[in-house]
């Protein structure tokens, strides 16, 4: 059995969770943020001591992972979803898997980070991360213009570069539109089956930890040294959401069912 470790509204826990639900694989799943469980937060710690999510055990093999692209690898071989036999195919994919989690995230982290961190833009260095991350947006979508999936077929790539840039507009406040085969690329991936289920386990779990307090970004069992940061961060989320009107995708709207605005959470790895 699998044991996901993560919280609903990070990005990389959403990309194991899909894969989970591509393969129809068995899993159990243990909220941080939620649980106020001394033994599953000194596991999590164990299995994570970086302390981002999501992290991973599998109780038949003894595997215990964390950083979500080599989660996603390590699933995809062991279950045969995502990744084909021939090492030709296999290196187009890894190809965008590392484009994600070199190129990629760290973009949308670190224009997330000078919000949160400083408390407001800070106007070059929003500007500059930004444009960087146009200019490897407008790759993508070139790519994409000829092809379905980023690697060809579906892939494990699709599932890791999905969560950061179904918010893209977000975060360079340019309408999707403008890049109309990522467009056509994210409707696509909405549309499967796997991914809705994905969305909905999400919204399941979402919402106001079980004491009613915005969730904690801090290490499990630790204080609540980051409850401002929490609170900024539903605000951030908040302004962009009115900015852009009812989520494009309703599929994967971020609201919980409770209400709270939760955004996407930290971005762990």
């Amino acid at each position: 059995m699998i044991t996901l470790y993560g919280y609903a509204s990070s990005p990389n826990v959403l990309k194991v969770r899909v894969l989970l639900e591509e393969g129809s694989i068995p899993y159990a799943e243990r909220d941080i943020h939620r649980e106020h469980d001394e033994t599953c937060a000194a596991r999590f710690v164990e299995l994570s001591p970086t302390g981002a999510v999501p992290a991973i055990e599998d109780s038949a093999t003894g595997v215990e992972l964390f950083e979500s692209s080599a989660i996603l690898l390590y699933l995809a071989e062991r279950y045969s979803v995502g990744l084909p036999a021939g090492p030709a195919d296999r290196a187009e994919i890894y190809k965008w898997l590392i484009f994600e989690s070199a190129s990629v995230s760290p973009l949308f982290e670190a224009i997330y980070k000078l919000y949160m961190v400083d408390g407001d833009w800070v106007p070059p260095a929003l500007a500059f991360h930004q444009q960087q991350l146009r200019e490897r947006v407008q790759l993508l979508d070139r790519h994409l213009t000829d092809v379905d999936y980023v690697a060809g077929r579906f892939s494990i790539a699709d599932i890791a570069l999905f969560p950061m840039l179904d918010m893209l507009e977000d975060f360079i406040d340019v309408p999707l539109g403008h890049f109309p085969g990522l467009e056509r690329w994210i409707q696509r991936l909405s549309g499967r089956a796997a991914f809705q289920r994905a969305a909905e386990a999400n919204l399941r779990v979402d919402g106001p930890t079980r004491d009613g307090d915005q969730p904690n970004e801090s290490r499990p069992g630790g204080s609540r040294a980051m409850d401002e940061t929490a609170r900024k961060r539903g605000a951030f989320f908040d302004r962009w959401r009115e900015r852009r009107g009812e989520p494009r995708l309703p599929c994967l709207a971020r609201r919980g069912s409770g209400g709270g605005s939760v955004g996407w959470g930290w971005w762990g790895g």
